[in-house]
């Protein structure tokens, strides 16, 4: 066997030896996600981008440092961060926390829409914050109004009380009276205004705590005993405890 022959041949057995290592390595490696409760949307965020759905065998021989997210309709977001190795495989569990109505309805109570921003709803959350806003906008537009109508009612006042012939005084008579109308009307408006911004927050408020919470079966009105009768009842569940009285009628 000539010298080339053996050279070669030992040039092909450091490659396969280097192959199967490498096969080794990426069936030893990689990482298990799972996640309380299942389904969850997963992201590894490192020198490579990942992502799946729990419960997640990424089978990579994957190094380094990772930061982990983790998603899901009606809980909040996890964040974490691990280092894995390319030979051994790592598992994570995430446990998501469920976004209480009392959070959400909180939320829409400071800022509408917020609420439903934060719950996932960002159609809903854009148009109770638009409306909110196009209230507000009418609510201190009509208040300009108003003062202005007031300053010209109180000209129309004062030319009036410095008239002294008859015809003088109808005419600033029947100014003082359309003064005091505008006034009035743009008083009212201002008035409708924020009566329509109060049952937009209202309403924004009831979505966000009890309408929205209760499509994913956790709402505030979640739990209400079943029994007929009335009296103090309690509910212990996985993510609260429900108290309150019923009254039958």
């Amino acid at each position: 066997m000539s010298l080339r022959t053996v050279a070669a041949l030992l040039l092909f057995a450091f490659a396969t030896a280097l192959v199967a290592g490498s096969a080794a390595a990426q069936e030893s490696g990689g990482v298990v996600v799972t996640s309380s409760p299942t389904g969850a949307v997963v992201e590894l965020l490192g020198d490579h981008e990942y992502s799946g759905v729990t419960p997640w065998r990424l089978n990579r021989g994957l190094s380094g440092s990772y930061e982990i997210h983790a998603s899901m309709d009606g809980y909040t977001d996890w964040f974490g961060a691990t280092t894995l190795s390319a030979v051994r495989r790592d598992s994570l569990h995430v446990r998501l926390t469920k976004k209480s109505p009392m959070a959400i309805g909180l939320r829409s109570a400071i800022c509408p829409g917020w609420g439903q921003f934060y719950s996932g709803h960002n159609l809903k959350g854009t148009v109770f914050l638009l409306a909110e806003v196009g209230a507000i906008s009418g609510v201190l537009y009509a208040d300009g109004k108003r003062e202005d109508a007031m300053r010209i009612h109180d000209r129309a006042i004062r030319e009036y009380n410095s008239a002294d012939q008859v015809e003088d005084i109808e005419e600033a008579y029947e100014k003082v009276l359309d003064a005091f109308d505008d006034v009035d009307r743009w008083h009212e408006n201002r008035k409708r205004w924020i009566y329509t911004a109060a049952v937009i927050w209202i309403a924004n408020v009831v979505d966000a705590a009890v309408l929205i919470p209760s499509e994913s079966g956790g709402g505030l009105l979640a739990g209400l005993p079943d029994a007929e009768g009335s009296g103090v009842f309690a509910g212990v569940h996985a993510d609260k405890t429900v108290l309150g009285y019923s009254v039958s009628f």
